[in-house]
């Protein structure tokens, strides 16, 4: 998808779907500046950067520290009072933070420290998926992911951050937005 055609999407997004939107902005962007812009255009109420890596590093000659910078422009467009979500233990963590103190913003991470916001308490890997017991906000929750590895696990912890946010903490109903958007989740283990 090119610039034109993602500005094109964001510009006939319905409003209530926005957070979604961003989060799907973050993963097509090449340059320093196309998330502002697009993030400005649809104005969410929470945006959500699930990792900095590698990804995209041909198009930045700072490399990850220029692939931080450009995810960390989400948060210029959310807004004012509203919510930035974001990985705790990544590298770049420091980069996303102060973004995020920039814009003013609310924020919630996850991660598997103790000391993110929503952070793993036990996640047992195998072949056939994860069965992940985290902490969020003080409430023990279990669940099954149908994809095994450590990054399917951080996402989880995003969208049960996401469900905390909303204020409707309903496993299920994260679970099936999950499956709605990503289609990675099998179910929720009722323990």
């Amino acid at each position: 998808m090119t610039t034109a055609e993602t500005e094109a999407a964001a510009t006939e997004t319905d409003v209530t779907r926005a957070e979604v939107c961003v989060v799907a902005c973050a993963e097509i962007f090449r340059d320093a500046g196309e998330i502002a812009a697009l993030t400005r255009m649809v104005r969410p109420h929470v945006a959500v950067v699930t990792w900095v890596g590698g990804s995209h590093v041909e198009h930045f000659a700072d490399g990850e520290v220029g692939i931080a910078r450009a995810k960390a422009e989400i948060f210029e467009g959310v807004e004012p009072g509203g919510w930035a979500v974001w990985p705790y233990d990544n590298a770049h963590a420091a980069i996303l933070k102060a973004a995020i103190e920039k814009a003013g913003l609310q924020s919630l991470s996850f991660g598997w420290s103790a000391d993110a916001d929503v952070h793993v308490l036990r996640a047992d890997i195998g072949a056939a998926g994860t069965e992940l017991v985290a902490d969020v906000a003080g409430e023990e929750v279990h669940c099954r992911i149908g994809m095994a590895g450590r990054h399917w696990v951080s996402n989880a912890l995003a969208v049960l951050v996401i469900a905390k946010w909303e204020h409707k903490f309903d496993r299920k109903k994260a679970l099936a937005y999950e499956r709605e958007v990503l289609g990675r989740f099998d179910k929720t283990a009722d323990r």
